[in-house]
């Protein structure tokens, strides 16, 4: 599976109704991007909601983007930031099980979230966050 993204990315909004996640709204969104051309979506991204959503709403978002996009040429860039180290290695985590290997990651938790998504060792003597 080729992991790079190239080309144009839309950072998604989220859409809530009634306070909760707004899912088929959501999903025509994403569809809406699909149907322009657009190379790869991010769901809960770069738009702030990371911190409105619940946990199980950021997975659930993640989700939706994988359903539309499957079958079509368009990537799925999940958004695994999250204010908590563990949570946003859990995020990771279940974009890889939803076969995403590229996240977007926020800088602070960058090096743990790429060793769980990756597998990857992390640099010599950088072990814990805010060490």
């Amino acid at each position: 599976m080729n992991n790079y993204i190239t080309g144009a990315t839309t950072a998604l909004i989220t859409p809530f109704k009634n306070g909760t996640l707004d899912e088929a709204t959501f999903a025509t969104l994403i569809q809406r991007q699909i149907n322009n051309g657009i190379d790869a979506v991010c769901p809960v991204g770069t738009t702030g909601e990371s911190a409105t959503l619940s946990h199980d709403e950021h997975k659930r978002c993640i989700e939706i983007a994988v359903e539309v996009c499957k079958g079509t040429s368009t990537k799925v860039l999940a958004g695994a930031g999250s204010n908590a180290t563990h949570e946003a290695i859990d995020i990771a985590k279940h974009a890889e099980e939803n076969e995403l290997v590229p996240s977007l990651l926020h800088p602070e938790v960058h090096k743990e979230v790429t060793a769980a998504v990756e597998r990857a060792a992390l640099e010599s003597g950088v072990i814990k966050h805010w060490d």
